[in-house]
């Protein structure tokens, strides 16, 4: 049995792999329809999907804008991707989420176009990106 070094346990998500490469912070939400307007439309609001990691609730990751031909490429599988962001392996992760990230400058919104686990190994997760326009 291990001994406690009495450190509270962080949950890997949380802890960046490489610090070096996971230095962005960012939150996955998901939408859930919150109430009815007045003309009987949903009215929809943005939730964090991993509330409980951590006190931020904040995982690390790797975000990166693609370059023109990156993009190119990977808009034979998805649309519009102008991001490309890595995580360690989450599940549930998937298109009609977002990504709510603060770049160092500015907040930026992020829609997810999808998610792949490259290896199949459940370690790392790369996630397919374009940005929310007239987001502030």
């Amino acid at each position: 049995m291990a001994q406690s070094t009495g450190r509270s346990w962080i949950p890997r998500a949380l802890q960046p792999a490489d610090p070096g490469r996971f230095r962005d912070q960012i939150r996955i939400q998901e939408k859930t329809v919150s109430s009815q307007g007045a003309d009987g439309a949903d009215v929809f609001t943005w939730s964090d999907k991993y509330p409980a990691i951590g006190a931020s609730g904040a995982l690390w990751a790797a975000v990166r804008q693609l370059s023109a031909s990156e993009s190119a490429k990977l808009q034979q599988r998805w649309a519009g991707v102008s991001y490309e962001v890595e995580i360690q392996w989450l599940p549930g992760v998937e298109a009609e989420m977002r990504i709510s990230w603060w770049d160092g400058y500015q907040h930026r919104l992020l829609n997810i176009l999808g998610a792949v686990d490259p290896e199949g190994s459940r370690r790392k997760l790369w996630i397919a990106c374009d940005e929310v326009k007239g987001a502030a």
